[in-house]
């Protein structure tokens, strides 16, 4: 449900010089630890290590690194305690575009290209809120208004 629900909202960048960069969700999937696919599958908060991000509070930031290369941004919505979050796939660039990003639309269409766009990485992000009016990387309603 959350991640249909997420369709049309958008993804806000904040970039170093204080810019922002607005996308539009237009693909997602969603994961629970009781989905074989889920990194959290059959595991316990006690026991999830790399995980661990999953059974944390709903609109964390999941990152993780895919075959050694590609970052992918996920958002924690399940309740505390119990895994599940949903992948961004694809994002679709609105005005206005950073400089530090571009402005080609197929560069955030997938996984690995749109966290490569945004310069996501585990390191930068894993953890953090997208709920916070203070963060990098911010979730908002499509109707709510450009910062």
């Amino acid at each position: 449900m959350v991640a249909r629900a997420l369709l049309g909202h958008q993804l806000l960048r904040r970039w170093p010089d204080g810019t922002y960069s607005r996308y539009r969700i237009v693909e997602t999937e969603a994961y629970t630890q009781d989905d074989p696919a889920c990194h959290a599958y059959g595991k316990s908060p006690a026991r999830a290590g790399r995980s661990a991000t999953l059974f944390k509070a709903p609109g964390m930031a999941y990152v993780y690194l895919i075959y050694g290369i590609y970052h992918c941004l996920n958002v924690v919505t399940e309740p505390e305690g119990r895994a599940g979050a949903v992948l961004f796939r694809a994002l679709e660039p609105l005005a206005p575009f950073s400089p530090m990003q571009g402005s080609d639309v197929f560069c955030t269409r997938g996984p690995g290209k749109l966290c490569n766009a945004l310069q996501i990485t585990k390191a930068d992000y894993n953890e953090k809120s997208m709920m916070s009016p203070d963060s990098d990387l911010l979730l908002v309603q499509a109707t709510q208004p450009a910062l």
